[in-house]
């Protein structure tokens, strides 16, 4: 049989620590220069080459 503390753990278990992803790929700034950029007709494509990211991390940052 399971005591009050047991009990009251399983019915309220501790809450975890949000998953931590890491450091972000881009900095502030160069989130501001990207979505500049873009505003100014550069392509996603090039500009995910010439930070070393993902296409879909500069639509995402953007």
């Amino acid at each position: 049989m399971a005591s009050d503390t047991e009990r009251a753990w399983i019915s309220n278990p501790p809450r975890r620590r949000p998953q931590h992803w890491g450091r972000p790929k881009l900095t502030p700034q160069q989130r501001d220069e990207i979505t500049a950029r873009l505003r100014d007709g550069e392509s996603v494509r090039e500009l995910a080459a010439e930070y070393g990211v993902s296409a879909d991390t500069i639509r995402r940052h953007s």
